[in-house]
């Protein structure tokens, strides 16, 4: 019985699972720790008291830690990048280390959202300037150029006035930059909330949305995402403690999409129709390797609907012990990646695009009528479209056999959509926003790019 039906027949309450995941390895410990009872007013406190997985003292952060000295910056050109999850920095972080590079600019990183230890971590770890929003004030600090990338979250009031307080608004979206999410795009984009000076868009996503952004707004460049990914894929494959079980077995890498909520699960989800078959090939093919990633938000729904804490610990658990399973908690799917041999990504999930990059066999799973309104088409028609137990099963058969009777197709797509891959997208846009701000507020800026 799937989860579709059992919210048919109203049997929520009774929905279980016996699968789970350590949850302190996605939430960081705050989510689950700081709630509402706690409140935000005791964060810094415990901060230093918690024993969570992946925190860190507010003591090993001083060096980066800039939320008393942000104001008295030398006399240089102030940007702030806007950031919100640990998962998402690499929509900005070959941008980030662009303007580090430059001894103009003074880069500081803003951290908001419900789970900030990840990020705090990553920032040491990448060695960034960083502050926590609640000490941070947009008011007095008017940076002369603003950078967000997550325009669908919900910020915190005081980035409401960010163009009041601002010389300069960026926009370097995630995926709804990049991939076409229908008519919902522009309007997901929020362009008129933030009456942006410019923006950036993939070559996917360019012509639909000149009307919309304005042609003087409008940037058409490969998005820094593929950065990172090229950097991947050109160092050699490190497989992190605990994966070395999946050493010379062919690999498939899960990756979801996320839509479990009280009323339904999206049509776009297809974690629950199959599951039970995934993981009956697991355990028939134990030559094969697998890769699960779930996307944080599906982690939070499931745990908010069907699983327990328990359920988590026990299939990671399970995962651990298996000879051909991995459950995948690294900061992006990058590493998973580049070791495994294809993957399998829900119909409108803004990886469809970026795992491109890759060149190797993508598996769409759908819904068994395939009914589900498809976003990007000329993506999916090049993909290999699973809509059945057994055609899922054969996917896996191709793979394990070496087979890729579309990977022509995939080139194609590579060559018209992604256009520069080579690790300097970031360095691109970097470039683009310094000589458009230096254009209207200072001597015009050249650099070769």
């Amino acid at each position: 019985m799937t989860l579709k039906l059992l919210y048919r027949k109203a049997l929520v309450k009774i929905a279980h699972s016996s699968i789970g995941v350590k949850i302190e390895s996605f939430f960081k410990g705050s989510a689950q720790i700081l709630n509402e009872e706690t409140g935000r007013k005791y964060r810094s406190d415990m901060r230093t008291r918690l024993a969570v997985s992946n925190v860190v003292s507010v003591t090993e952060l001083d060096d980066n830690n800039h939320s008393e000295s942000y104001l008295n910056s030398e006399d240089k050109i102030r940007i702030r990048f806007f950031h919100c999850s640990e998962s998402t920095f690499s929509v900005i972080q070959t941008v980030c280390e662009s303007f580090r590079n430059d001894e103009r600019f003074d880069l500081l990183i803003v951290l908001f959202g419900n789970s900030p230890y990840g990020m705090i971590k990553q920032m040491q770890d990448l060695k960034f300037k960083y502050v926590e929003d609640y000490n941070y004030d947009l008011s007095k600090d008017c940076p002369d150029i603003s950078v967000l990338y997550h325009l669908e979250i919900i910020y915190p009031p005081q980035l409401e006035k960010i163009r009041e307080f601002s010389k300069y608004v960026a926009l370097v979206p995630l995926g709804i930059g990049s991939i076409w999410f229908g008519d919902r795009t522009v309007k997901r984009m929020n362009l008129q909330r933030y009456n942006a000076d410019m923006c950036c868009v993939g070559n996917l996503c360019y012509n639909r949305l000149i009307d919309a952004i304005g042609r003087d707004k409008i940037e058409r460049i490969s998005p820094a995402q593929f950065d990172l990914a090229y950097r991947e894929l050109n160092s050699p494959v490190f497989y992190p403690k605990g994966w070395e079980k999946l050493k010379g077995k062919k690999t498939v890498m899960l990756m979801t999409d996320h839509g479990i909520r009280m009323h339904g699960v999206s049509d776009e989800v297809t974690f629950d129709l199959y599951f039970k078959t995934i993981m009956d090939y697991c355990k028939r093919h134990q030559d094969m390797g697998f890769i699960f990633r779930l996307h944080p938000s599906l982690i939070h729904e499931l745990v908010g609907t069907f699983w327990s804490i328990k359920d988590y610990e026990i299939f990671v658990d399970f995962c651990k012990n298996s000879p051909n399973i991995v459950w995948d908690t690294t900061s992006d799917y990058l590493i998973g990646l580049h070791i495994a041999d294809a993957c399998m990504v829900d119909v409108n999930c803004s990886l469809i695009y970026f795992v491109l990059a890759a060149n190797k066999p993508i598996g769409i799973p759908l819904r068994y009528d395939m009914n589900v309104e498809v976003n990007n088409p000329e993506l999916v028609e090049k993909y290999y479209k699973l809509n059945s137990d057994e055609k899922v099963v054969e996917f896996f058969d191709m793979v394990r056999s070496s087979e890729d009777p579309k990977w022509s197709g995939r080139q194609q797509l590579f060559d018209r959509y992604i256009e520069t891959f080579d690790g300097k997208n970031g360095y691109r846009i970097y470039n683009i926003i310094v000589n458009r701000y230096m254009k209207l507020f200072l001597s015009p800026f050249n650099s070769t790019k």
